[in-house]
Formats: structure tokens, sequence, C-alpha cells
């Protein structure tokens, strides 16, 4: 009996301890050996972004007041970038990301962290497109820096800008999803304050741009002309050279592919197509959904000379 209680003893320990090596194994953080070439290039990012912020806080008071107020915006996008590339990593916890294996299985078995979507690369297509306004960002800091005569500053926002577009072009795109993204509850579809989350920190709280560095809406060629190219740059950006109001711009345009359903992109369309110096037609839903179809295997910024806009 006593022989009988110890090897029960054991077996229980042992199946304790197996427990406890599963566990451990599972909470295990990703090495640098098992990280994605994309997730070490963001670290990258975060030394190149906690520099530019020190040097930021150091002459933020004599800046201008445009420039402090993008400089907010995009401190808050950073916040954002953190905190889904997080949770992006702990959910792989160095599994594969193809073929729903590993984090991108795991994200659509459900397991949500801050902006984390329930289908296979939704998340990720929601960290590129907050990569390509991180970039936008940048580079309007560089030009407002640049016409300030800060070249330091310039500098150290155009090397975050390389290092952001370095690191997009990491990213695998078979773990990148199309998918329209799911409606979202309690999401109302007033056109002026979707647009006013979504569209004001460069286009202005009215339309009216970003200085010479966003282009306007109100009054736009672009937004009065053809619908499917508007719907086009909203899915998927826009980069290159085009002219408003007989102003050149040529920032970068992010991505709405992942974050707008096609409800709440035509309703923000429609929204900036009645602005008083437009007036032109609404758009529907299923104008959006029939460009997001047609589209459905674009996956980077459309340039101006591919929709004519040169």
């Amino acid at each position: 009996m006593v022989r009988f209680r110890r090897l029960l003893l054991l077996s229980f320990a042992g199946i304790l301890i197996i427990l406890a090596a599963c566990s451990k194994q599972k909470k295990r953080p990703v090495s640098q050996q098992q990280q994605p070439s994309w997730s070490a290039s963001f670290d990258s990012l975060r030394e190149q972004y906690r520099s530019l912020h020190m040097a930021y806080a150091q002459d933020s008071t004599r800046m201008p007041k445009q420039v402090q107020q993008m400089y907010g915006h995009m401190r808050n996008l950073w916040g954002s970038m953190v905190g889904l590339h997080s949770g992006m990593m702990e959910m792989m916890g160095g599994g594969r990301m193809k073929n729903g294996r590993g984090m991108m299985g795991r994200m659509n078995n459900g397991h949500g962290m801050m902006g984390l979507g329930k289908q296979p690369g939704q998340s990720m297509l929601r960290f590129q497109e907050m990569s390509q306004q991180m970039v936008s960002y940048c580079q309007g800091m560089q030009q407002m820096m640049t016409q300030a005569g800060d070249s330091q500053m310039a500098a150290r926002y155009g090397r975050m800008m390389n290092q952001a577009q370095h690191m997009m072009s990491q990213i695998p795109t078979d773990t990148i999803s199309t998918a329209e993204p799911p409606e979202k509850s309690g999401t109302g579809l007033n056109g002026a304050s979707l647009f006013a989350s979504n569209c004001s920190s460069c286009h202005g709280s009215n339309g009216e741009g970003f200085g010479n560095v966003f282009p306007p809406l109100n009054g736009s060629s672009i937004v009065k002309g053809d619908k499917e190219t508007l719907t086009k740059i909203v899915l998927d950006g826009l980069q290159g050279n085009i002219t408003i109001k007989g102003n050149q711009y040529n920032n970068i345009m992010p991505a709405f592919r992942s974050s707008l359903n096609n409800d709440e992109i035509a309703a923000i369309l429609t929204y900036i197509r009645s602005l008083s110096q437009n007036d032109v037609s609404k758009l529907t839903p299923e104008d959006i959904q029939n460009v997001r179809q047609s589209t459905s295997g674009h996956r980077k910024p459309w340039t101006s000379g591919e929709l004519g806009l040169q």
C-alpha cells in the first residue's frame, strides 16, 4: 500500500512537471532567431522613434503649432502600432504565420488584443496600413522641418520614414488579408463624424488641408472626379505627385481597406463630395464593394501615374 501511494505521488508530480513545462513553453517570448524580419525591422524603427522623440521633446516649445499638432497625431499612431505589434508577437509565440497556423491561426480563433481581428491576416493588413500612415506623417514632418530650416530634425524624420518603408517591404504578402472588415458594433454612419476620426488629422477639420503638406479635399479635382479612382485611393492609398487647386503635393496617402467597411467608406466619401466646393453625387456601399472586389489583389498604394493623376 505504501509503495502504491509513492508511485501515485510520483506520477502526480510528473504530471505537474509536464504541465508546468508546457505552460512555460506556451508563454515563452519570441527569440531574435524566431522573430520574422518585419518584426526585427520594427524593433529598429522603435529605437529610431525613441531617439526622435527625445530630440523633439527638447525643441518642441519653439516649434510651430502645426508641427506640434502633427507630432501629436504621430505619437498617438505610434502608440497604436506598438500595441498592435506587441499583441501579434504575443500571439505568435514562436509559431508560424502562414496558412492559418501559428499567430494567424490563433487570431482566427478569436483571441483579441488591441485591434487584432478574427480573420487571418486582417491584423497584419491593419499593421501595414498604420505603417503607411506613419510614413505619411514622417514625410510631412520632414517637409515642415526643412521649411523651418531645422535640417537635423528633418534628417531624423527622413531616417524614420525610410526605416518604416523598409519594414513594410519585409511583410510577406501571403500573411495579409484583403477581405472587407467586419461591421463595428455601435458605429454610426454619420459621414462628418467618420471623417473627423479618420481623415481630419491630415486633411483638416473642414477638408481645408494641412498647410502645403497634405492637400485640401474641399474643391479637390480628385474628390469631384471619378468615383472609382477616389474609392481606389481610400482603399489602398496613393503616392506620387498630384496637383490640387494649383498646388503640388507629394506625400503618401495611407490605406483604409482593413479599418473601414463599405458603408463607412461610402459615408465618408459622400460627406466630402458634399462639401461646399464639391457638391457632387454620393457613393453607395455597392459602389465601394465593386471596387474592393476588383482590386482585391492590390496590396500597395496606387501611384498617381497608375491612376492618371499626374
